[in-house]
């Protein structure tokens, strides 16, 4: 990512409600991955998703606390890694194969608000997303920062309730994601003009929704111009979230782009 400090631009925070389609490709690679039909909601695969990033923490837990033979707990961690390879693998297969299809798109709304003049035309981009639509619709990645990483990496991919700091992690990975909570951290808080389109800040995502809250208090003094795009109902809520994480101490002025609910 080139440096944030050079001259204005619009941040643009961009989630899963940015793309059409986006989580089908999600249900298929786990219901593939585990020979079953049972997700078929956005609340079935974070239920899933968050149940097998617990079940990764327990392997380490168990190693540290010393309750289980060496070699049970060995066996599980292996067995836990090869699940997680296989799991995230599935994942980047079944979005390369959406894309590609035109499965999945880039909602209309979104490209939208791209063109439009309120926003500066030096554009910054960091997003949730796992997917490269971004960048084939931009041309370009120079501008474009996946901080739950992206596809070309599936051993990187961050899932639902995931940290950076979690045991089960190699050092590579634990370097990596480092990275990209300081990233995120730095370009927010240089923001001025802060455009969010289908980030909901989650508390399944707790460690972005910390900080983007430490960014923004960083520089209290700072006046922050925030576009909320999301669901009729939604906008509310993500400005109250926003607000909290900045503990009330920022000059935060917000707009509203409420979207129907029409997936």
């Amino acid at each position: 990512m080139t440096d944030s400090k050079r001259a204005p631009y619009t941040l643009f925070l961009v989630g899963a409600g940015a793309d059409e389609g986006g989580w089908r490709p999600v249900f298929d690679a786990i219901n593939e991955a585990t020979g079953t039909k049972l997700v078929s909601s956005v609340d079935d695969a974070n239920v899933f998703l968050s149940q097998h990033v617990y079940g990764l923490r327990l392997g380490p837990a168990f190693e540290r606390l010393g309750q289980l033979p060496p070699e049970s707990v060995a066996a599980q961690k292996k067995e836990g890694a090869e699940w997680d390879r296989k799991l995230k693998a599935a994942i980047a297969n079944h979005l390369k194969q959406a894309t590609s299809s035109g499965a999945m798109r880039l909602r209309p709304r979104f490209l939208e608000a791209l063109k439009e003049p309120r926003f500066s035309p030096r554009r910054l981009f960091l997003t949730a997303n796992w997917d490269l639509l971004l960048e084939r619709e931009l041309g370009s990645s120079k501008e474009i920062f996946h901080f739950h990483g992206d596809v070309n990496d599936p051993g990187n991919l961050f899932l639902p309730s995931e940290i950076t700091p979690e045991e089960y992690r190699t050092k590579e990975q634990h370097d990596a994601m480092g990275k990209s909570v300081a990233a995120l951290w730095q370009t927010v808080a240089d923001a001025e003009d802060i455009c969010i389109f289908g980030l909901s800040l989650s508390p399944l995502d707790a460690e972005v929704a910390f900080t983007i809250g430490l960014g923004i208090q960083h520089r209290p003094d700072l006046k922050r111009q925030i576009t909320i795009f999301g669901l009729e109902g939604d906008t509310k809520l993500i400005e109250s979230r926003l607000t909290l994480l900045s503990r009330g101490n920022a000059n935060l002025e917000f707009k509203h782009e409420p979207q129907p609910r029409d997936v």
